[in-house]
């Protein structure tokens, strides 16, 4: 897996690179209420206890790749406690405070002695990369090689060359231990040898979530693999302790949101302002069901709206009929505004996550950015009932605010804590775009779609006088980790179908002044062209409320905008014109006005479809798949799906990784060769009329891996699994539902 080499820099810069200095907040951390064993500086996880390190040593730097003028430095840990030890070393750039979540361990007094410790020093060390630098000569990094049973948690790094001493690390009981995955690519580095590059990357548990117990030890993995997604060779620990000991009980929990809280701001031109759920009921809204047209007022509590089961479309929210009334509605009233808030462990409780949700009646219409023009748009963008949330992350060891993660429509983004704007001691701020109601962590203007291109949509914030004080005026709704009954939950907060009426948009009309008004030097073919454009272009539908989000029992999710290099990927690239826009619109407006009013409707349906499809049959414990990909796929000519991989979930790839696979199926080699997906071997093992299913040949599962293959005229459906026959047939079943779903739409 790894190989050995050298890396090399082509120029000294003219300074060493200064050293970061530590981060701590804008003021003290308070003297949280005493209970339970939050802010104690250490955890216990059952079989061991962790401690988290402060203070660092530098070891090796190395220059950033790309340009950049920052260095990433490599730290071990100082000031390891009695009876603790190292677990693996820290690495971060040099532009940022240091900050480092590392975790060191000990093996708990109350466990018995064991044949197998908790705890084992490494056998030795495998050499893994060396790497010259201007400022600190030749880094060595080595991987500890773990006794069997045991699992190595991180990396050691020396400015020597001689082997490590095992008493450096120690190596993890695997029981004890999860699987972890790669994100935040930090250094990538190109030998002076070879071809081959070399990369390091931050870790995390591959299962996150509210139940889920993987804790990140905050080690650092590298490899010359350029996708490495799954790691093989560290590992997570896992949190055994099922009393979550360290997370906060509901006085301190007060303490942090009276201490945290942020301060939300809303846009001077802000038209629609949030509310309370108690004031939209009370000022009208109706609920509809399908087998009923005429919509039903909501009481107070909301305990009439029917509780339970799933979004399926069987009951909506609308706004009163009455004109002014609905006006009204629309407005909001910002006096009444609340944050409902719902505390989860994360990380296997090591922190603390405190979502903030905001309602606001009303998502107003939105503004598309063009070049340098915009474009106010009359009704896309709009829907009822809009649930927007920000979470702070809180670390379980200390109290302190690690990181914000500010919601943006479909995804959004983590902000560390030392990135953030604050107002008051600790409370920092959040920005809520004009009409869109997204968080942000700082005023101004974001373009959500191609921003290298200056199109997409306007997300304006702003300072002003529409502003909510979340440490004061909040209600926690939900903290389902201190028992059942400590919370009283709303009523309305088992209400999991659509705050809003689904709307359809006609934007054909829309589409064609977008086009028109294309800057003549974007030179781009009509499939790219819907990338650029946000998909709320082509629909709106009332959204859930907080518990029908993924993120109430899942992780946060991460959204990376489209980039120019994203652009660049498509396997459509034949079909570039060379021809402007405008010229373009010009001489075939009549069949793009066609065309475009057909694949806007597949692409909202598509991706409708899939969400919901994936929320219930991806995932792991009880779940079907594990992943599945949903591939652009037309033998006869480009697909109606737009992009490459139109969907994925439960995994991470990318076009050019899968193009192998396409043609493995177009050349039809079902029968004559392995094919690859992620770091899996496949071998066809049944062949249908239009579906096939393949074994990997070189999993680690005890049960085994497999994968359900689907082929139409328009898609591959990829669907993996874990297990054998049983779990084949269930996966079977669920990729065969999505099929039935899309053939609705002809796909």
């Amino acid at each position: 897996m790894f190989s050995c080499d050298c890396f090399s820099w082509n120029s000294v810069p003219e300074s060493y690179p200064s050293e970061p200095e530590p981060f701590s907040l804008p003021a003290p951390l308070p003297q949280w209420p005493q209970g339970t064993g939050f802010a104690r500086e250490r955890i216990s996880l059952g079989s061991i206890e962790v401690f988290k390190i402060r203070r660092f040593e530098r070891v090796w730097s190395s220059p950033s790749s790309h340009g950049k003028s920052h260095d990433f430095v490599f730290y071990k840990p100082l000031e390891i406690p009695v009876d603790f030890f190292c677990l693996g070393y820290y690495c971060q750039s040099n532009d940022q405070p240091l900050r480092g979540h590392v975790l060191v361990a000990r093996e708990t007094s109350s466990e018995p002695e064991a044949e197998s410790p908790a705890l084992k020093k490494p056998i030795n060390y495998s050499l893994i990369w060396t790497a010259d630098s201007p400022h600190d000569g030749c880094g060595y990094f080595w991987l500890p090689n773990p006794p069997l049973g045991y699992k190595a948690m991180g990396i050691v790094v020396t400015n020597k060359p001689d082997e490590p001493e095992v008493e450096k690390v120690r190596c993890v009981r695997a029981d004890l231990t999860e699987t972890c995955e790669t994100c935040d690519l930090l250094l990538s580095m190109n030998s002076k040898f070879s071809k081959i590059s070399f990369k390091v990357w931050n870790t995390r548990p591959c299962k996150r979530g509210m139940w889920s117990r993987g804790v990140s030890v905050g080690t650092f993995f590298c490899s010359t693999y350029s996708n490495y997604e799954q790691v093989a060779d560290i590992a997570c620990l896992k949190n055994l302790d099922s009393t979550l000991q360290a997370m906060p009980n509901i006085d301190q929990v007060h303490a942090l949101i009276n201490h945290y809280g942020p301060t939300v701001y809303f846009h001077p031109d802000e038209k629609y302002l949030p509310s309370s759920v108690q004031w939209f009921f009370k000022s009208g809204a109706l609920v509809y069901s399908r087998d009923n047209e005429k919509g039903k007022a909501i009481d107070y509590q909301g305990s009439n709206l029917p509780s339970g089961g799933t979004n399926d479309g069987a009951f909506w929210i609308d706004l009163p009929t009455d004109n002014d009334a609905r006006n009204n509605v629309k407005k909001g009233d910002i006096e009444s505004a609340e944050l409902y808030v719902h505390v989860k462990p994360a990380l296997g409780g090591t922190f603390t996550d405190i979502a903030m949700w905001v309602f606001c009646p009303f998502n107003g219409p939105g503004i598309l950015q063009v070049g340098f023009v915009n474009i106010k748009l009359n009704k896309i963008g709009e829907h009822v009932g809009d649930w927007e949330h920000f979470t702070l992350r809180v670390s379980n060891f200390t109290g302190e605010l690690w990181s914000v993660f500010f919601s943006q429509h479909s995804g959004g983004e983590w902000v560390n804590a030392f990135n953030l704007e604050y107002i008051e001691g600790n409370k920092p701020i959040v920005y809520s775009s004009r009409h869109g109601h997204a968080s942000f962590p700082h005023p101004g203007t974001y373009l959500q779609g191609a921003s290298k291109l200056g199109i997409g949509a306007r997300n304006e914030t702003a300072r002003s006088k529409l502003k909510v004080d979340s440490s004061s005026r909040y209600k926690v709704v939900a903290a389902e980790y201190l028992g059942k009954g400590a919370i009283a939950e709303p009523s309305w907060l088992q209400y999991m179908r659509e705050w809003g009426p689904t709307i359809v948009y006609d934007s054909r009309s829309e589409i064609e002044k977008l086009i028109d008004l294309l800057p003549v030097f974007l030179r781009l073919s009509l499939v790219i062209l819907f990338e650029l454009f946000p998909t709320e272009l082509y629909g709106e539908e009332g959204p859930t409320g907080p518990k029908g989000k993924a993120n109430w029992l899942g992780d946060e999710k991460n959204l990376r905008p489209l980039s120019v290099g994203d652009i660049r990927t498509h396997s459509h690239s034949q079909f570039l014109l060379p021809l402007s826009i405008q010229v373009f619109t010009e001489c075939f407006s009549s069949t793009i006005s066609d065309l475009l009013s057909y694949a806007t409707m597949d692409w909202a349906f598509v991706h409708k479809t899939w969400d919901k499809w994936a929320s219930t049959n991806i995932g792991y414990s009880g779940h079907p798949l594990k992943a599945a990909l949903l591939i652009n796929y037309d033998p006869t000519g480009p697909s109606r799906l737009l992009s490459t991989i139109a969907a994925q979930e439960g995994i991470k790839t990318n076009p050019i990784e899968l193009s192998h696979f396409v043609d493995f199926i177009k050349q039809n080699k079902l029968q004559t060769e392995l094919f690859t997906i992620g770091s899996n071997q496949y071998l066809v093992t049944s062949i249908h009329e239009n579906w096939f299913s393949a074994r990997c040949i070189n999993t680690s599962k005890p049960a085994g891996e497999g994968v359900i293959v689907i082929q139409t005229s328009a898609y591959i459906l990829v669907a993996l699994y874990e297990g054998s026959i049983g779990p084949a047939s269930r996966a079977m079943a669920a990729a065969d539902q999505l099929t039935w779903q899309l053939g609705r739409k002809n796909l």
